[in-house]
């Protein structure tokens, strides 16, 4: 496939299946580093992952938003495109791609931010080395 016939069906896309080619690059990228490189995964995620401590937040704060691109297997990402595919169709007929990314990368801001708070103040409801990751939150939003 042409460089310029790849271009075209991307511009063709609509911001959700973007978002869905993107979250399926990282994870398969990820995929190809444990994989060729032999680099631990957990190495790689846990610079993108949301930390469970506000204090652990202040060195990472790129990833409030970074979290939502890493998913922890095939299962956790098919299932959260598979819904972002079918929901963003009907969201997209009904408002548009700016509204569309409002919507999803503030729930993915508001979900992150309630893990946060969450986890300390029911901290026994979480594991102790808890982190998140996963497009879960901004999905659900839309």
């Amino acid at each position: 496939m042409a460089k310029g016939n790849l271009k075209y069906y991307y511009a063709r896309l609509s911001v959700a299946e973007k978002l869905i080619a993107i979250n399926v690059l990282v994870f398969i990228a990820n995929g190809l580093f444990t994989l060729l490189l032999g680099v631990n995964s957990d190495a790689i995620v846990q610079w993108f992952q949301l930390p469970k401590d506000f204090f652990d937040f202040l060195t990472q704060p790129w990833s409030l938003v970074t979290y939502s691109f890493f998913h922890a297997g095939l299962g956790h990402i098919f299932w959260n495109m598979l819904v972002l595919f079918y929901v963003g169709r009907i969201f997209l007929n009904l408002f548009n791609a700016r509204r569309f990314l409002n919507v999803y990368f503030l729930g993915v801001i508001l979900g992150g931010l309630i893990f946060m708070v969450s986890y300390n103040i029911f901290p026994a409801f979480f594991k102790i080395n808890a982190a998140l990751i996963g497009a879960s939150a901004g999905v659900r939003a839309i």
